[in-house]
């Protein structure tokens, strides 16, 4: 039967599959409810899927290569679990499987999920992840899990349309208590479903790894929204955690009814033993397959010998990451070292005598393998913690790579090397060793992912690894002292390299653009200086810092084509990237520098240390926000001489209301220029310093105290009302910049003359200017001009 264009027809008991986009409104039957919705138009569903943590997912790629059991392995307890799964009679509808670190939940739980995926009684998985910001946390839970309930092919007929009536009913929905939500998105949709048909339908729910969400409190109250709802959801929920004691207290508390079944995979010592031989007879006989060149002839059938292996089994008491990261050590091995070295280096290796470890043998391990990657001091333990510390997203930095459509992970090998001032190619280096323990992708932008979580516990530990301690977790505070130096060298190094007035753009670190995140980092440093500490990192990269390049660069990405973006230009609630906010939006740049800067004088008077540290800085930028000089050439087409007017105008402007705040400029619409048709027209400079030029160039002096008169007079209600744009820009109509603010004040001489002669009067009181020696170099190219080095004044 066909619909199209159909209205209030019903289906009672039966499935309804229409094509999307045919536009059909219909209503299903289910249970005592009826449910009105329309085919192909789902906005709640899609405000839904845009928070799902995708990575969440079995066979999501981020989690690629998956842990998975060895076919022959692990088949009695899969087969303890597969019956729990099956059984329609079960007295509860929670299975709690626990184990300590590396015994193999997730493995398990993998191979469930895709046995049930191809059954077609997987409802929904979610496995969480310390080490993968997207799962370490409970804020995408309850939408992962709704939203495959409404995407299951055999649920969302009945599911989908609830859930969407539900979202688009409910304003506000996906921001209410993680409780409300799992009420209304997951409880309340399943109980409206007639209880005749859950036992055809997919009941089975896998969460892995509870304990990799890093907030205790998160994992007690995920526990307690399953808890509160398992007498009523017709959900079976299958659970992998370690026994960890808030954990098992949750499940043991009288007040989970019914009871959940419990299976503690520590029972299993004797099958787990078996099953971990199997694996590594299984992974030695491929390895001497593709190793057998380096092998003797004698050795090529029967290496390590039985007896190696079960030495190995005894090792690994019972814990499959072991087995699994020593072949891996053993095969990833370059020449000359062999697999045969390598597994010598394990067998060798001593347990330190009563080792407070609870794995004192899987430590042992990772400190030979760290030992022998080539460790070199506190370069790999400074990379390494950084890759063991999660990145909270906050305030201003919270996106510090932008250079395309497609950033760089904060933890990729190319991120690591600008963070931490490594070489290129230093950070792949100093990790070479460590690819049995952690996935290093070859694209130096994807992220590097620890393959198992007690690695990270072992670095954090300092009785554990000894000398590899790379000390606690990175907090926000400790990111931020990261991130601002990173950023501040970013933007150094990018106005070095985009003023040297080459014809094309220069590439940085694998970018055609700056790392537009940088950008904020001057109103993060005003907005939070009191909480970030003067490192020697952060005072290094301010005094190398130079505004007026600064300056130079950000006049010319606000020309170049689609850049008007890279300013921030707030007013109220709204964000204007447009044309008409150009200066605005420079303004608003060297404002926030200022308001740093001025932060850090307050610092400097309190602080000794940082007087001496950041004189540098301090002179500079004390010579910038006086005044500086501005460089052009004399002989130019009428075009380019309306665009340097318009440079002019900017670089007037930009440092005349220096405090740091967010207004609504008036004087915007009303001061207009034309784009340049070429790349390098203007330059800023120094004013402390000589200032050498080409011969057929000239130079203004920009003082900051003409600008702030200019401003006044712009801001003036006249000029708003009665005096439109293009008198004022003709006014601004020469490059003789020191008769601006006298021809404006013309314009309406009767309603700014006070204005005028009261900021001429107070320019000749408050003027200090320092005028540097200009020289012309006759032999110079037009194209270049420099400031002349010489002790600040």
């Amino acid at each position: 039967m066909g619909f199209k264009r159909n209205r209030n027809f019903q289906i009672d008991g039966s499935v309804v599959n229409d094509s999307p986009g045919n536009g059909n409104t219909f209503s299903t039957h289910v249970g005592n409810n009826y449910h009105q919705h329309f085919s192909g138009t789902e906005p709640g569903l899609s405000n839904l899927s845009s928070r799902v943590a995708f990575n969440a997912l079995h066979d999501a790629e981020a989690r690629y290569p998956q842990p998975n059991v060895l076919a022959g392995t692990r088949q009695e307890i899969i087969q303890i679990l597969s019956s729990w799964c099956e059984d329609d009679s079960k007295s509860s509808r929670v299975y709690w499987v626990n184990g300590a670190a590396g015994v193999g939940k997730s493995a398990i739980a993998q191979a469930l999920c895709e046995k049930y995926t191809q059954t077609g009684q997987l409802a929904a998985e979610f496995f969480f992840s310390r080490n993968d910001s997207s799962r370490d946390n409970l804020d995408p839970f309850v939408d992962t899990i709704a939203h495959q309930l409404a995407t299951c092919k055999a649920l969302k007929p009945l599911i989908a349309p609830l859930i969407d009536h539900v979202i688009r009913s409910t304003p506000g929905i996906l921001h209410k208590t993680l409780e409300d939500q799992f009420k209304m998105l997951i409880q309340e949709p399943c109980a409206q479903v007639d209880p005749r048909y859950w036992a055809q339908l997919p009941r089975l729910v896998i969460i892995d790894g509870v304990d990799e969400c890093i907030d205790v409190e998160s994992q007690k109250r995920l526990l307690q929204m399953i808890q509160n709802v398992t007498p009523t959801l017709p959900l079976n929920f299958l659970i992998f955690s370690r026994p960890e004691l808030h954990i098992s207290r949750i499940f043991s508390h009288e007040s989970f009814i019914p009871h959940p079944s419990c299976l503690a995979l520590g029972d299993f010592a004797e099958s787990v033993r078996a099953d971990i031989k199997l694996y590594l007879c299984g992974a030695f006989a491929r390895i001497r397959e593709e190793h057998r060149h380096t092998l003797d002839i004698s050795s090529q059938a029967s290496w390590p010998g039985d007896s190696v292996i079960d030495q190995l089994v005894s090792k690994a008491t019972g814990q499959f990451i072991f087995a699994t990261t020593t072949t891996k050590y053993i095969d990833t091995g370059k020449l000359p070292v062999t697999p045969v070295l390598r597994l010598d280096v394990i067998l060798r290796a001593k347990r330190v005598a009563n080792s407070p470890s609870p794995y004192p043998d899987l430590d042992l391990l990772y400190s030979q393998i760290l030992k022998y990657c080539g460790y070199e001091g506190r370069k790999l333990l400074e990379v390494l913690r950084l890759i063991v510390s999660p990145f909270d997203k906050e305030g201003d930095l919270q996106d510090p790579f932008r250079f395309d459509d497609s950033p760089p992970a904060l933890q990729s090998l190319c991120a690591l090397e600008q963070l931490l001032e490594l070489s290129q190619g230093e950070a792949a280096a100093l990790l070479s060793g460590l690819h049995s323990i952690l996935a290093i992708p070859s694209s130096k932008t994807e992220k590097i992912v620890v393959l198992h979580a007690s690695f990270s516990e072992f670095l954090l530990d300092t009785q554990r690894a000894g000398v590899y301690h790379v000390g606690t977790k990175l907090s926000s505070q400790e990111w931020m002292q990261v991130l601002i130096p990173y950023q501040i060298r970013m933007l150094s190094r990018y106005c070095v390299e985009y003023n040297h007035w080459s014809i094309q753009s220069p590439r940085i670190y694998g970018g055609d653009d700056v790392d537009l995140g940088s950008l904020n980092v001057w109103r993060f440093l005003y907005e939070n200086w009191t909480t970030i500490a003067a490192n020697d990192q952060i005072t290094a990269a301010l005094n190398v810092f130079d505004p007026h390049l600064y300056l130079t660069t950000i006049i010319y990405w606000g020309y170049k084509e689609g850049f008007f973006g890279l300013f921030t230009v707030q007013r109220g609630l709204e964000t204007y990237t447009h044309d008409e906010d150009y200066i605005i939006a420079v303004q608003m740049q060297i404002s926030m520098f200022y308001g740093a800067y001025r932060k850090l004088k307050v610092l400097k008077i309190s602080d000794k240390r940082s007087r001496s540290c950041l004189q540098d800085f301090f002179t500079r930028c004390k010579s910038f926000f006086r005044g500086f000089y501005v460089s052009f050439p004399s002989h130019i087409s009428d075009t380019l001489e309306e665009a340097v007017k318009y440079m002019l105008v900017v670089c007037h402007l930009s440092i005349s209301r220096l405090p740091y705040h967010l207004m609504e400029y008036s004087f915007s619409t009303t001061v207009q220029g034309r784009y340049p048709v070429r790349k390098w027209i203007i330059r800023v400079l120094p004013s402390n310093n000589g200032v050498a030029i080409p011969s057929r160039w000239e130079v203004k002096y920009i003082d900051a105290t003409e600008g702030q008169l200019l401003r006044k007079l712009l801001e003036l209600p006249c000029f708003n009302s009665s005096v439109n744009s293009q008198r004022i820009m003709k006014a601004l109509g020469s490059t003789d910049i020191e008769h601006w603010t006298h021809e404006v004040a013309r314009l309406d001489w009767k309603k700014t003359w006070k204005t005028y002669l009261l900021g001429k009067v107070a320019q000749s009181m408050q003027r200090k200017r320092v005028m540097g020696k200009v020289v012309y170099l006759e032999d110079e190219h037009d194209s270049e001009c420099h400031s002349v080095l010489s002790p600040p004044v």
